[in-house]
């Protein structure tokens, strides 16, 4: 239902592989409930990206220069978008639990849960349901909108987009009151609604325990530095048993035990540090016990050179593994990115916000599912058509012949070069020469000597 036909036979393609018809009807938006088939609206709204049109303008302009009419109509369409009963989280999940699987077989690296949170602006339309005054630290002010906290799923190569929520202020004068107070509270709508209210270091958990209960798992859970408290990670570790890895403020007020002492991280760096790591980036480690709430979090301490500044700073990483070393420690972290460039992609190019204008806050949470699953269709197909392992036993096939070829190519170059080397130097016959291969050949390990007899050309020679 898309109206470009390179991105509709595309996004069919997709609807198909993964059964987006049969993961709608779990999530409740079927024909019984909005009348028309709901895969033909929901593939229709995550094309619509394609068209560059927003849904008022495409009812506007495009029934005139569209010879197929849609089979529904724009009241259609907020109907389904501001429906409290639709589960769109169940619908995200199930996807990203179909999706996943397709990946894992294309890296052997560890997979990685990231979260992060970033602006939802809405400052334009003051009357939606439970806006909030959320801090820009962008622009340093305070803007009407919801923080969109995030979790995301990655490989190193792919990041797809599991679970969201919209937080508003827990402050009720920070915060506007739904203007619909007649929804039923028992609805998947009322409860999201309770949910924007919750703050949203629970709701971080939360979100780790129904990835983990829906099959997606992942080996560690990344952080910037604003949700990298000893609080948090305790908790995640002692309900989810996920190790994190994350980024620490240099706050004066927690204290690490090191060798007996209770030292803040300026301290520790002092402790730590040595001149002859200061040409390197990874400039010290060490391990150390946190004291927390739910009692001592030992973590492993890594100093990074701060390579944005061209003084002496640095920059602290943790991790809750105390096994893995220094050097993957920065490496699994730089994954963390991922979720910084679906944010910036989503704004700039998938919609949000300025798509949809509706004051509801279950369209709101609507429009971002569907964003997330337009995010999740272009990152398969990037992958698909960037990374040649997509094409399954082919592509092995032809790593096998490509391994064989080359090999062969070297062994006849070497025996080549040898035996010119000895009809030039001791004017051997050629008949002397094949004498002495095969008396070499003799020699060599039996498995190596078939390889060298089955994948080599030999060119004059004649070995058997």
């Amino acid at each position: 239902m898309v109206p470009q036909n390179h991105a509709q036979s595309s996004l069919t393609a997709f609807f198909r592989q993964f059964g987006l018809g049969r993961l709608l009807a779990q999530a409740g938006v079927c024909s019984r409930t909005i009348g028309v088939p709901g895969t033909a609206i929901i593939q229709f709204l995550v094309g619509l990206v394609c068209t560059e049109r927003n849904l008022w303008r495409w009812f506007t302009e495009a029934p005139t220069q569209s010879p197929e009419p849609l089979p529904f109509q724009k009241s259609t369409v907020y109907a389904l978008l501001k429906n409290p009963h639709l589960n769109w989280r169940r619908l995200l999940l199930a996807l990203s639990y179909v999706t996943i699987p397709w990946l894992r077989p294309l890296t052997q690296r560890d997979a990685v849960f990231i979260v992060d949170d970033s602006l939802f602006d809405r400052h334009r339309r003051r009357a939606v349901d439970f806006l909030s005054k959320v801090y820009d630290h962008g622009e340093h002010r305070y803007r009407w909108g919801f923080r969109w906290l995030t979790m995301g799923w990655s490989d190193g190569s792919t990041f797809l987009p599991i679970l969201f929520s919209l937080v508003g202020s827990r402050k009720a004068s920070n915060r506007r009151q739904a203007t619909v107070s007649a929804i039923d509270r028992r609805t998947v709508g009322a409860r999201r609604r309770r949910e924007a209210e919750e703050a949203a270091p629970t709701l971080v958990v939360r979100a780790l325990q129904d990835a983990l209960r829906a099959g997606i798992t992942a080996r560690f859970v990344l952080f910037d530095r604003w949700f990298t408290t000893g609080k948090l990670v305790a908790e995640i570790v002692r309900t989810t048993g996920l190790d994190v890895i994350g980024m620490v403020k240099a706050s004066p007020h927690i204290r690490y035990t090191y060798r007996d002492r209770h030292l803040t991280l300026n301290p520790l760096y002092r402790q730590v540090v040595r001149p002859r790591w200061a040409r390197t980036d990874l400039i010290g480690s060490c391990i150390a016990t946190l004291t927390t709430d739910a009692g001592p979090l030992p973590v492993k301490i890594v100093f990074v050179r701060d390579r944005r500044t061209e003084s002496k700073q640095w920059l602290v990483l943790w991790s809750t593994d105390l096994t893995v070393t220094d050097d993957e420690v920065v490496r699994i972290y730089g994954k963390r990115w991922a979720i910084e460039t679906f944010f910036n992609g989503a704004k700039s190019l998938l919609g949000i916000p300025r798509e949809y204008q509706g004051r509801s806050y279950e369209g709101c949470v609507a429009h971002v599912t569907l964003v997330c699953i337009r995010y999740q269709w272009l990152a398969l197909e990037a992958r698909q058509a960037d990374d040649p392992r997509t094409i399954g036993d082919l592509f092995y096939a032809q790593c096998q012949e490509l391994a064989d070829l080359t090999f062969g190519w070297v062994v006849d170059q070497i025996l080549a070069a040898f035996a010119a080397t000895l009809q030039d130097d001791l004017e051997l016959t050629e008949a002397q020469i094949e004498h002495l291969f095969v008396r070499f050949l003799e020699r060599v390990p039996e498995r190596l000597r078939d390889r060298i007899v089955r994948t080599a050309s030999m060119g004059l020679l004649k070995v058997s």
